[in-house]
C-alpha cells in the first residue's frame, strides 16, 4: 500500500473532475436546445469521448494497485460519475444527425435515453443510430459491455465490506 497517499490525492482530484464533468455534460445536454447540440462540431464531440476515455483509463489503472478501502471508495465513486460522463458525452455525439430518424427526438433527454440504452447494450430498437454513427454506437456498446461489470463488481465489493 505504498502508493496510498498519492492515489488518495489522485482519487480526490479524479472524483472532483469526473463529477464536475458529468454535471456539466448532463446539464448542457438537458438545458440546450437540439439545434445548439446538433451544431457542435464533430471534433468537439469526439474530444468529449476522448476525455471520457482518459477518465476511464485513469480510474482503471489506479484500481490495479493494492490500495486501502478508503482510497478504493474514492475511485469507485469516480467510476459512478464516469458512467454519467460516458452516457452524456455519447448523447451529445448523437445529437443532430446521429440517429436514423431525428424527428423522433424531442429533446436532449431522448438522446440521453438512446445513449443509456446503447451503453447498457440493451438495444430496444425504437431508435437506431444513423449509418455514419453505427461504429460509434458499437464502440459505446463495447465500452458498456466491459465497464458496467467492473462498476458492478466494485459495488458488490463495497456492499460486502460494509
Amino acid at each position: 500500500m505504498r502508493h496510498d497517499g498519492a492515489l488518495r490525492a489522485n482519487g480526490r482530484l479524479l472524483l472532483g473532475a469526473s463529477t464536475a464533468y458529468a454535471a456539466t455534460t448532463l446539464g448542457a445536454l438537458l438545458a440546450l436546445d437540439l439545434e445548439t447540440l446538433a451544431a457542435l462540431s464533430g471534433a468537439a464531440k469526439l474530444a468529449a469521448v476522448g476525455i471520457t476515455s482518459a477518465l476511464v483509463y485513469s480510474v482503471l489503472s489506479a484500481m490495479l494497485y493494492d490500495i486501502s478501502p478508503a482510497v478504493r471508495r474514492l475511485f469507485f465513486l469516480s467510476q459512478i460519475a464516469i458512467v454519467f460522463c460516458i452516457v452524456g458525452n455519447f448523447a451529445i455525439v448523437y445529437a443532430g444527425d446521429g440517429v436514423e430518424d431525428p424527428s423522433k427526438m424531442r429533446d436532449g433527454f431522448d438522446y440521453l435515453y438512446f445513449s443509456m440504452v446503447t451503453f447498457t447494450t440493451l438495444g430496444y430498437g425504437d431508435i437506431r443510430p444513423a449509418p455514419d454513427f453505427r461504429l460509434i454506437a458499437a464502440w459505446q456498446a463495447m465500452f458498456g459491455f466491459f465497464y458496467v461489470p467492473i462498476v458492478l463488481s466494485e459495488l458488490v465489493t463495497h456492499m460486502r465490506r460494509d
